[in-house]
């Protein structure tokens, strides 16, 4: 060993004395691979590891890397053996590094996360199925990006304390992307203007049911985008103005099927011609600030069509907020997730 050469490693980034024999047991492997000749190839790889420690020491190196000792030794491979050594050298190089993996504590992890071997591991999150094949892939990425943090950016002293359990470090895996951590969604305005989801755009609601629907995708694209909670609040004030878009929708229906009072109805509006075309008709009543579900006259005047939009779209709000619920209430299990809980006083 040469004292005054320190030796950085791979992971650990610990230094250790400088041994020359490790670099010639590894060329020896890679020459006895192509040369039967045992005794021949070690004095080769010894002459290669002392011309490496000599190169060293007139350049006065005081540190190096484990992967610069092997791109030396490779350079000497080109220098004075053919491709086959190198080839041999490399694979021997890629093989060790395979072995040292497999060697890590997030190695291990992973082998635990697959066979589901390790309960406390597990189960430590109790909003996840580390069981089902969604919440491994979760798990996988979890346990991952807790390692990366714990290595390369939250200081050693204090994930120290945190292994040792004198506090915890709250969400380890998100430290790596950085992302925020729970909010409350505005759901208003992106109904109203739709909204891009990264590979695609969604436009604006129109109705009760398109509303209804938009929101489970909102809030799943929302939670694509960060870590922790996402939630939202005065939903039945968000989904208010879609009341009457749907009313006005039926409202029109109704219009097709009860066609004697169009007249009387042209007349309500302060239309005198009768002879509109329904299509212009249904221009007419869309923009028609009369045609609301809160105007009794209108339900007065003509409680048939009006019994017939409001019935419609009563009947619209129920199933549509029932498939919001059961959207919401499984969208996170369809991912492994379990912790989808959708409190409503909707209908």
């Amino acid at each position: 060993m040469v004292e005054n050469i320190k030796v950085q490693k791979r992971l650990s980034k610990q230094t250790v004395d400088f041994n020359k024999d490790k670099i010639s047991d590894a060329i020896t492997k890679a020459l006895i691979k192509v040369n039967s000749d045992t005794e021949e190839n070690i004095l080769k790889a010894k002459n290669i590891a002392s011309e490496i420690e000599e190169k060293l020491k007139n350049d006065n190196c005081k540190e190096i890397t484990v992967e610069q000792i092997q791109d030396l030794v490779e350079d000497k491979l080109v220098t004075n053996y053919n491709t086959k050594v190198i080839r041999e050298y490399m694979t021997y190089r890629s093989i060790q590094t395979i072995e040292r993996l497999k060697n890590l504590e997030l190695d291990n992890i992973d082998k635990q996360i697959i066979d589901s071997s390790n309960n406390e591991l597990i189960n430590e999150n109790a909003n996840l199925n580390a069981r089902s094949h969604a919440g491994k892939m979760t798990k996988f990425g979890n346990e991952n990006a807790k390692w990366f943090a714990s290595k390369h950016i939250i200081p050693e002293k204090f994930i120290k304390l945190h292994n040792d359990g004198l506090f915890h470090i709250h969400d380890l895996d998100n430290w790596a992307i950085g992302s925020h951590n729970c909010l409350f969604i505005d759901m208003r305005p992106l109904l109203k203007t739709g909204f891009f989801t990264g590979n695609g755009s969604v436009r604006g609601a129109n109705s009760l049911a398109v509303a209804f629907d938009l929101i489970p995708i909102i809030f799943q694209s929302q939670q694509n985008s960060q870590f922790g909670g996402v939630a939202t609040a005065h939903i039945d004030y968000d989904l208010e103005p879609y009341v009457n878009k749907t009313f006005k929708k039926n409202f029109i229906k109704a219009t097709r099927y009860l066609t004697y009072k169009i007249d009387t109805l042209l007349k309500y509006l302060g239309i005198e011609d009768s002879h509109i075309r329904f299509d212009k008709l249904s221009e007419i009543l869309i923009g028609s600030e009369l045609i609301n579900i809160e105007n009794s006259d209108l339900k007065n005047h003509f409680p048939e069509y009006y019994d017939y939009a409001y019935n419609e779209t009563v009947e619209e709000a129920k199933q549509g907020a029932q498939a919001m619920i059961h959207n919401l209430n499984t969208m996170c299990s369809r991912a492994g997730k379990m912790s989808a809980r959708t409190y409503s006083n909707i209908g």
